[in-house]
Parts: structure tokens; C-alpha cells; sequence
């Protein structure tokens, strides 16, 4: 964004992917074949740093991400929830979790059209990223499960930005002329509350949330006292 122009740039590129951009401003060198030699020493050191650093932030976070959704997999998520949590505590404030589960998907699989449970899965996690917040935590919990930590909310106003999702998840996963099959999606809705419990307790309560959801046919369970008559029942 400098008004004057750079003494010197160069990019970094792996293939044809562009990693970054490497700009100075001023070059303490008189111009000639020597400074050439020198600048283009320079571009294949710091190309050779920048590239081997971004393989290595490839490779540890393709241990933290899983392949089908492009989520947290389950043990990252928990790492780095147990200390989003923490620090919402020692801030005072609550969060809520809550556990989607997308069902039918077993006989997908099962009937050999694990390709069209796979693309469930995919549109599935990119309607909930697209919905999230800067510091919400999204994971995968396994093959049908999704986890979502919301921070800053009671499982009140957490229940209303889940309804939000839920609409257009029950939109992508319900449509059985599409998918020529029935699939339901449920969530389960749980906040912190005063007790601020650890991460375990409150993805035992929102699994059994879910539990609740899919036993009487609602789109989304919660702890709250109105959640029966907030949401929608699916068949």
C-alpha cells in the first residue's frame, strides 16, 4: 500500500500455487551483477524457508482436519475446545454446544452409495461453516455426528442460531427426490449455565439431547422448557 515503489519483490510460489508475497522497500547495495547474484540467492533462500514452514503447517493440520468435512476431527476438537471453554469461564461468560446428527446415511453406505453419503456429508459441513462465528469451534464428531461450540450464548439464543442452520440443513439433507432416499437431520442443544462444566459433561448432555430428538421426532432438543414447543417435529 506504499506510494513509493518497492526496491525489490519477489513471490513465493509451490506449483502454481502463490504461498505469499515478499516486498522491500530499500536495498543497501550499489546495482550491478553482484547485487543481481545476491537478491537472486536471497529469493530461492527465503522460498526454500517459506515453502518448507508451509508444508509443515500442511502436514499438522491435515492431522487436526478431517477429509470429508474439512472440520476439526474429533480428538483436535476437543483440544481445542477444552480451552475456547476456559477461557469463556475466566471471562464470565457461558457457552452452548450443540450436536447435529445426520441419519439415514448408514443406508446410503450400506446399499453401496457411499458417494452420495459422502456429498451429504460435504454440502452438510459447508452449510454449517458458512453460519458460524469468528470464535465458534466446529467438528466432527464421527461418520453422521457434527459438534459446534457457540461462545458468548446460553443455550437460549444458541437454540435460535441453531434453528437458523437447522432450516437450511433440513432443506439439503431432507429432500428425498434428490438424494432418492430419507434422510433427517436432529440436533441436540445444551448451555453451560452457571455449573460451567467441562467439555465431556457437555457433550454427554447434547448426545443425549440428540437422543431425545431422534426417540420423539423433533428437528431440534434443547434444555431449555420451550424447546418442544420451538421447534418443529420431522417425521
Amino acid at each position: 500500500r506504499s506510494q513509493s515503489a518497492p526496491a525489490w519483490a519477489f513471490s513465493v510460489s509451490r506449483g502454481s500455487k502463490r504461498l505469499g508475497l515478499v516486498v522491500v522497500g530499500q536495498v543497501d547495495a550499489a546495482p550491478g551483477q553482484q547485487q543481481t547474484l545476491h537478491l537472486q540467492t536471497m529469493e530461492h533462500l527465503v522460498g526454500a524457508f517459506w515453502r518448507g514452514l508451509s508444508d509443515a503447517v500442511d502436514c499438522r493440520k491435515a492431522g487436526l482436519d478431517d477429509p470429508g468435512s474439512g472440520m476439526l476431527n474429533r480428538d483436535a476438537f476437543l483440544q481445542v475446545t477444552g480451552r475456547s471453554i476456559h477461557d469463556s469461564y475466566a471471562a464470565g461468560e457461558p457457552v452452548a454446544l450443540a450436536l447435529i446428527a445426520v441419519e439415514g446415511l448408514r443406508e446410503l453406505n450400506d446399499s453401496g452409495r457411499w458417494e452420495v453419503a459422502d456429498q451429504v456429508i460435504r454440502e452438510t459441513a459447508g452449510a454449517i461453516r458458512r453460519k458460524i462465528r469468528r470464535d465458534d469451534v466446529l467438528g466432527r464428531f464421527d461418520g453422521s455426528r457434527f459438534i459446534w461450540l457457540l461462545r458468548r450464548v446460553d443455550s437460549e439464543l444458541a437454540e435460535l442460531i441453531v434453528q437458523q442452520v437447522m432450516t437450511r440443513l433440513r432443506a439439503i439433507c431432507e429432500d428425498q427426490v434428490r438424494w432418492r432416499t430419507r434422510i433427517h437431520v436432529r440436533c441436540g442443544v445444551v448451555g453451560s449455565g452457571l455449573e460451567q462444566p467441562a467439555v465431556h459433561d457437555l457433550i454427554c448432555r447434547a448426545l443425549a439431547q440428540s437422543r431425545r430428538a431422534r426417540l420423539e421426532k423433533l428437528a431440534i432438543a434443547c434444555e431449555t422448557p420451550t424447546s418442544r414447543t420451538a421447534v418443529g417435529a420431522t417425521s
